[in-house]
């Protein structure tokens, strides 16, 4: 059970909410009161930042619930919610949210100490949420830590009669943005799996199935790179054939069994003469993309790719059809297209007036034959 009695922003954890109604049967507590009955039909109550004050008798139904039924609280916060409001619901813990923050972005493992929550995390995105970084943690003799960067405490828990209580001042982990990241959401699922009862099997079941999905990606994106790596390497010991210095922001170099798409930034300003006008401005950048482009065919292909990472490859083998034709306006624009089985990617190319299309295109003959098409 979430609550949203006590200031609780859940609109803008949504990820995080998707993530656990995902993994648990998930309900949203909305009207007061907060009283034990409530408490005791769930397994675990989980408050995403509050920071608005307790009553007494919430903060004695929480207690009770947690103490003599057995229950789990988990409090999950961040710097700048009052944390005077949350400790006096956590004091009968020994738990307490204190000053100071960790403003670091990304924790990498080596610098963790923690217990099984980093089980498989090689690092910890911590992106400020809202501008709110992470707090510090105070704890008692009988809490555990289970989360710590140097000498900040970000996560602890604490047995406390039947049940147990935890605090977590690491709320940025579980933003949008950070649960984007496998590390993340495998942190958040090794919370969980800390937190799940033997009754909660459904949600066990979806997180080994969330972790399987995440050993295949992982996989995946191995495969990928060991194929990106093999494919350099083999580009490395080809040459250029021929080259297609189009004027505009893309550039087409065939080797013999590619063709290599590289992208070029404008410089509107090169050698200042844009100040002179628009007119010189559009010249110069001309100028700079046509030398850039001439640059870069005296590099060998792997070179060009790596250049901008925009830049890639497109395989022969790849493409369908080639067509390159000369448009009717304006005079001296040709427009190259290549299809792909999954693809279409068109280009312009400021051949110029009166010149032959066929002489300037003729090297790709031998290289995609039957796959060409040039129309004059």
């Amino acid at each position: 059970m979430l609550d949203k009695l006590h200031g609780e922003a859940l609109d803008d954890y949504d990820k995080f909410i998707k993530f656990l109604s995902e993994r648990c049967q998930v309900t949203i507590l909305k009207k007061k009161p907060l009283d034990l009955k409530q408490l005791t039909e769930n397994d675990v109550f989980m408050l995403i930042s509050p920071s608005k004050s307790w009553e007494e008798s919430e903060v004695e139904a929480v207690r009770s619930y947690v103490e003599s039924e057995g229950g789990i609280l988990v409090a999950v916060t961040l710097d700048g919610r009052k944390p005077e409001r949350l400790n006096k619901l956590l004091e009968p813990s020994g738990l307490s949210v204190i000053h100071g923050t960790v403003g670091e972005k990304y924790l990498d493992k080596d610098s963790l100490e923690g217990s099984q929550l980093l089980d498989s995390v090689e690092s910890l995105a911590l992106g400020a949420v809202w501008l709110y970084e992470s707090a510090r943690i105070g704890v008692s003799n009988q809490a555990e830590v289970v989360l710590q960067y140097k000498d900040a405490i970000l996560g602890a828990k604490r047995p406390l009669g039947k049940g147990t209580v935890y605090l977590f001042s690491c709320l940025p982990a579980f933003g949008n943005k950070q649960l984007d990241r496998i590390d993340n959401r495998r942190f958040l699922d090794n919370l969980l799996k800390s937190l799940a009862t033997p009754a909660m099997r459904e949600t066990l079941e979806a997180i080994a199935e969330d972790e399987a999905l995440a050993v295949q990606a992982i996989a995946s994106d191995k495969a990928l790179a060991a194929q990106a790596i093999t494919s350099d390497k083999a580009l490395a010991t080809q040459e250029i054939v021929g080259f297609i210095i189009t004027g505009r922001s893309k550039d087409l170099f065939f080797t013999s069994d590619s063709v290599i798409v590289a992208n070029k930034s404008s410089k509107a300003g090169f050698a200042g003469w844009a100040l002179a006008g628009p007119l010189a401005g559009y010249i110069t950048d001309s100028i700079y993309k046509g030398l850039k482009g001439k640059k870069l065919s005296e590099l060998s292909p792997d070179k060009i790719l790596r250049d901008n990472k925009r830049n890639f490859a497109i395989h022969y083998d790849e493409i369908d059809k080639i067509e390159i034709r000369k448009l009717a306006f304006p005079f001296g624009l040709v427009q190259i297209t290549i299809n792909t089985s999954t693809d279409k990617y068109v280009f312009d190319w400021d051949l110029g007036v009166g010149r032959d299309l066929r002489k300037h295109a003729s090297f790709l003959v031998p290289l995609l034959s039957e796959k060409l098409s040039i129309r004059d």
